[in-house]
Order: structure tokens, then C-alpha cells, then sequence
């Protein structure tokens, strides 16, 4: 309050003086969708069974089936990444949303809804199932259409390991969200990313990654190449079919650099030297690899652009 008294008075005080005074810009109005609106609304169209789930905190968890059970089905909004644009041609800026449902077994169920921006408040439109574990490449809103790219389950893989790239369309017709067009782009694999380029954003789900670092993964056919922040490197792709993904011996340059830029490269080197599978996590790349302590790690890059 003291500090819009003084800067009232400062603006009186230049005016009645003749002075020149430049006046802040007042911040953007906030999102009408934020993300703690979208984490209270109810969704329909999630669950297998019953009707729509009202969210509280961005989760929700209903009964156990039996008593003494410790597993119960649970709606979850995943917040990673929210897509935005008008789609109902009102001028208001809508929502494109991920929720993941579970019944307390290994499957894990992503849905895919519209929460529209409406005068009398938020309207969510019944959810798309996407699939069971499926991973998100990209989504967008383009021209009022969502557009998906996503890699679900195809007809030979394992229920753990989705391969089959595919797109989805959808506009909203009424009030409902309605698929315009399905598409498959084949098996995921290094050779399919050929001529895309990446930055590292994470080096594991602890360690983000300097948008400045400068370490970059580029996929060439069968091999990789790129800069790990301070030297460029360069490898074959040994095993790329399906989702499998590992690299042959890293050719660097050897120059040198502070430690903390010399450090992130070692480990992203040493990561990719132990690179075992490809993924998407909510439209970043990831590359899974093991641990020397046996555990899977994880590199999550984004795309840069070309150009």
C-alpha cells in the first residue's frame, strides 16, 4: 500500500512539475485457465465406468473396490504441458489438457480434453483416450485445431514400450471435442528423426540443464552428432530399430573448458555412452540410459528449430 502511495504521489508530483513520467505497463491480465483452475474442475470421459471426476489439487481418488485394498482408481491433471489458442471461435483463449488415469495395476491411461473459456466459467469437454503408457511428442494448437503427435502401442510391441507414431486432429464441433484426422507415421526409431536437432534441458529428473549450456544432439541417418557444451562429438547409431537406441564410441574434440561446463559434458557423454532406449516425454525427446548404479536415468531434450 506505502509503495502505491509513493508512486501515485511520484506521478502527481511530475505531472503538476511538466516532467515527463513514463508509467509501467500493468502486468498481463492473468490466464483465466490457469493451472490451479484447471486442477478444480470435473472431467468427463476418463474413467472406464461412472461419470465425471472433480478434481482438487489436480487429483482425484475414489473408492477401493474391496476393503483392505490398497490400490483405487485415481485421475490425475498432468501439468507438463498445457496447449492454448482459441478453438470455438469466441475470441477467448481456450485449453488443451492431459489427464492420466490409473486403476492401481502397471497400466497408466492418457486422456486427452478441451477446457473452453466461457462467460459463465471453464467448460471441459468429454476426454479422448489417447492409450495405455502412450508418450507425447508434440501438441499444438493450430488454426482452432489440436493437433497431436503422440507414440502409442502398435500391434507387436509390449505393453511397456509404444513405437507407433501417430497424429491426431480435433476441432470442437458443439460441445464436444471430435477427431478430424488419424494418421500413422511409422515406428519410432533414430532413423525416423533424421535432420532433427535438440538441446539438452535435463540431465536426469534432478538436474536441469542451462538453457545456455549449448549441448546439442543432432540425428544424421545412422549417426549422431552434436556439441556436449564444450567439445562436438560424433557417433554411429548401433541399434536403432524400433525404440532400442545405443551409440557406438564417441569421437570428440578435446578442448578444454571451465570445470562446471567440463563436468555436464562428461556426464552427458558418459549418459549417452549408456543410451538403451528412445522416448517422448510430454514434447521433449528421451533418451533413456543406465546408471552405474543399475538404474534407468534419463536425458529429456527440446527441439530447437531450424534455421
Amino acid at each position: 500500500m506505502k509503495g502505491a502511495l509513493r508512486r501515485a504521489a511520484a506521478v502527481l508530483a511530475a505531472c503538476l512539475a511538466g516532467v515527463p513520467f513514463a508509467v509501467a505497463p500493468a502486468p498481463a491480465a492473468a490466464r483465466a485457465l490457469s493451472r490451479a483452475v484447471l486442477g478444480e474442475l470435473a472431467y468427463e470421459g476418463v474413467l472406464e465406468e461412472g461419470g465425471p471426476v472433480r478434481l482438487h489439487g489436480g487429483r482425484w481418488a475414489g473408492p477401493r473396490p474391496e476393503p483392505g485394498l490398497a490400490s483405487r482408481p485415481t485421475v490425475h491433471l498432468l501439468p507438463f504441458l498445457i496447449a492454448r489458442g482459441d478453438l470455438d471461435g469466441d475470441g477467448r483463449e481456450d485449453a488443451v489438457v492431459f489427464l492420466q488415469s490409473s486403476y492401481g495395476g502397471s497400466g497408466s491411461f492418457l486422456h486427452l480434453s478441451a477446457v473452453l473459456d466461457r462467460p459463465e466459467g471453464p467448460r471441459p469437454l468429454p476426454a479422448q483416450a489417447i492409450g495405455d503408457r502412450a508418450e507425447v511428442e508434440a501438441l499444438e494448437v493450430v488454426a482452432g485445431r489440436v493437433v497431436l503427435d503422440a507414440v502409442v502401442s502398435g500391434p507387436a510391441d509390449a505393453l511397456c514400450c509404444p513405437s507407433q507414431r501417430i497424429r491426431r486432429v480435433f476441432a470442437v464441433t458443439g460441445e464436444a471435442l471430435e477427431e478430424k484426422q488419424y494418421e500413422t507415421r511409422g515406428r519410432l526409431h533414430a532413423r525416423a528423426l533424421a535432420g532433427t536437432r535438440w538441446r539438452l534441458t535435463r540431465l536426469d529428473a534432478g538436474t536441469p540443464v542451462p538453457d545456455d549450456a549449448g549441448i546439442e544432439l543432432r540425428f544424421e541417418g545412422r549417426q549422431v552428432t552434436g556439441s556436449g557444451g564444450c567439445n562436438d562429438f560424433r557417433a554411429d547409431v548401433v541399434a536403432g530399430e524400433r525404440d532400442a537406441f545405443e551409440v557406438g564410441t564417441l569421437e570428440t574434440t578435446a578442448r578444454a573448458c571451465p570445470p562446471p561446463v567440463m563436468d555436464r559434458e562428461r556426464r552427458f557423454f558418459e549418459a549417452l555412452d549408456r543410451a538403451s532406449r528412445l522416448g517422448f516425454w510430454f514434447g521433449r525427446l528421451e533418451i533413456q540410459y543406465d546408471t552405474p548404479q543399475r538404474r534407468t536415468g534419463r536425458l529429456r531434450l527440446a527441439p530447437v528449430a531450424p534455421g
